[in-house]
């Protein structure tokens, strides 16, 4: 059974490069099944995190991954794009972030080795991951443009239902396979 540790705050990066070769070296060392960071600012549910999860393990079952990597193929669902160079839009940048990290791994110990690397090897202020992943009306005009959501879908279904059209992103990319 996998598991799942996510987590995350405020963090600045100041060579995102650095940043995520550091992170893969985290990575290499304690060998994850996925090891991800992404902008909180396009999340706005824990719901993303785990359907994208959930996609990525059935796709390797079914070996129709679009990517050899499982933490790519995660950020592919998360972002419900078919690009990796799309998908990775959804990452952390140079300056200041509010990063959610995502582990999983069917080892819980090693779930916990990484977080305490990452703690240790970033300075992360960390802020509950609820407060962290939720909607508010300032990422609106954000989610809407990176998920290609278009006003007549919002003005059908309502703002509130935001977080379906965006779950149905990441269920479609099956489609596009």
């Amino acid at each position: 059974m996998m598991n799942t540790n996510i987590f995350g705050g405020r963090v600045v990066v100041d060579d995102v490069n650095r940043f995520i070769k550091d992170l893969k070296e985290i990575g290499e060392k304690n060998d994850p099944y996925i090891l991800q960071v992404v902008d909180a600012g396009y999340l706005i549910s824990i719901d993303q995190v785990h359907l994208a999860v959930r996609k990525t393990i059935e796709s390797f079952r079914r070996r129709d991954n679009i990517s050899n990597d499982p933490s790519i193929e995660f950020l592919l669902y998360l972002s419900g794009k078919r690009s990796i160079n799309k998908a990775i839009k959804i990452g952390v940048e140079n300056g200041d972030n509010y990063a959610v990290f995502v582990i999983c791994d069917e080892d819980v110990d090693k779930l916990e080795r990484i977080r305490q690397d990452i703690t240790e090897k970033f300075v992360i202020r960390p802020i509950d991951i609820g407060d962290l992943i939720r909607y508010d009306a300032t990422k609106k005009n954000r989610l809407m443009d990176f998920y290609d959501i278009t006003e007549e879908e919002i003005d059908a279904v309502g703002e509130k239902k935001l977080l379906k059209l965006i779950l149905e992103r990441e269920v479609l990319l099956d489609l596009l396979k």
